[in-house]
């Protein structure tokens, strides 16, 4: 998936920023899904399927299966 957005997640260093956002939050809510986690994530003007792709490359998340949604578009289905 492609996520054009005006910020860097890769900037964040290891342990802090998001990656400790998710830490917390999971600790928290341990049997939350990959978009609420998602969701979750404080991070300015950033949208669920770019937090989503940042937590894919993370290895928090991965596809699981694409589905055909209206109009021929497709959408990602998520696990944790």
């Amino acid at each position: 998936m492609i996520c054009y957005a005006p910020f860097n997640f890769a900037s964040d260093s290891p342990k802090s920023g998001i990656e400790t956002q998710i830490i917390d939050f999971l600790e928290k809510n341990p049997n939350s899904d990959a978009h609420t986690i998602a969701a979750s994530i404080d991070y300015p003007y950033a949208s669920v399927s770019a937090k989503m792709s940042y937590l894919k490359r993370l290895g928090v998340v991965r596809v699981v299966d694409t589905v055909k949604v209206q109009f021929g578009r497709s959408r990602n289905l998520w696990a944790l």
